[in-house]
């Protein structure tokens, strides 16, 4: 597979236009199943094919289907037909690239990540972590749950990413702790917002003021408890994700890398201010999927970003400012 150094955020022109077309509609896809999984837990469906799984209501296709019904099928007919996506596109790019390609890899982690991302979400209908429960255990599935999500998408970009022809990306320990740290951050915050937006659907608020008051409650439950965080949590995360894509654009070699930089810092701000809205309006149904699609596509740009930042060459080893890097040998003496 020939690469394309070209300063483009995504190169037109790839090897295999079929597999790369492929790819694209399977992360396309991918949002789409995220979305619609929220819409299950917002509309209260999780419950909608009963305890039963694969099944729905002991049925392969359900017959006389209510509203809830058809709601939670639909999430999983869509993430089945993103498993066929995902099954075709691992033989097209094990056809086309070589043994231990970083192509390889990212779809393999894509294959891997969906068979867990089913397993977790059986798990929540076959325990009941659904509708109305409001149980430690459906916090700790929640949290997980969204981990395995964000990196299926980091996945599924990956793999589109090569193949559009981009370099695999190239280790480099200051850059690498610098991504690590916007990965926690983003993580942190989209595992209290969704703790959030479950206490939003299990206890609907009037005003801010009277869900202030569910919060403080003596008999408050555990998510109502944990329900104030997001909004702390997700004002810190993103001034130090916004700081640590700053810092490492600011090195940046490629004028790509920077390009992805703007679109990353951006999203992260548009996402705080759309949470701060979504805060003051109680959270309706339409603009809490709104916000969690948002928080999907900034954190594909900020996937973006860190192939760009880590591809060979795409930042400066030891930019002014920094410190020598400690892995570089010790320089030759003149004698």
């Amino acid at each position: 597979m020939t690469y394309n150094a070209a300063p483009h955020l995504m190169i037109a022109s790839p090897s295999h236009p079929r597999l790369a077309k492929l790819s694209v509609a399977s992360l396309a896809l991918t949002l789409i199943v995220i979305v619609w999984g929220a819409y299950v837990r917002a509309s209260g469906s999780g419950a909608g094919c009963g305890s039963h799984w694969p099944k729905c209501n002991g049925e392969v296709i359900p017959l006389q289907p209510s509203i809830k019904t058809i709601i939670e099928f639909t999430h999983r007919a869509q993430t089945g037909i993103l498993g066929i996506a995902i099954v075709l596109l691992v033989l097209g790019v094990f056809r086309v690239s070589g043994r231990g390609s970083f192509a390889r890899k990212a779809v393999t982690a894509s294959v891997i990540l969906l068979i867990s991302e089913s397993l977790i979400g059986a798990a929540l209908v076959i325990f009941e972590l659904v509708a109305h429960d409001a149980s430690m255990k459906r916090v700790l599935s929640m949290s997980l749950h969204l981990t395995n999500t964000l990196l299926l998408l980091a996945a599924i970009a990956a793999t589109t990413w090569s193949l559009f022809d981009q370099p695999a990306p190239a280790g480099n320990r200051k850059i690498s702790v610098g991504l690590v740290t916007i990965v926690v951050s983003f993580v942190a915050i989209g595992t209290t917002g969704a703790i959030a937006a479950l206490g939003d659907t299990l206890y609907p608020a009037a005003s801010l003021s009277a869900g202030m008051a569910q919060e403080m409650s003596k008999t408050a439950s555990l998510i109502l408890k944990l329900r104030p965080l997001h909004p702390l949590v997700a004002v810190v995360g993103s001034a130090v994700i916004v700081t640590s894509v700053r810092l490492i654009a600011r090195f940046a070699n490629h004028h790509e890398t920077k390009r992805w930089a703007i679109l990353a810092q951006g999203a992260t701000i548009a996402q705080l201010v759309l949470g701060i809205v979504n805060l003051v309006s109680l959270a309706p149904t339409w603009l809490q999927l709104t916000h969690l699609a948002m928080a999907e596509t900034t954190w594909l740009l900020l996937v973006g970003f860190g192939l760009s930042a880590l591809r060979p060459g795409g930042v400066r080893a030891n930019p002014p400012g920094w410190a020598a890097s400690t892995d570089a040998p010790p320089p030759t003496s003149a004698r």
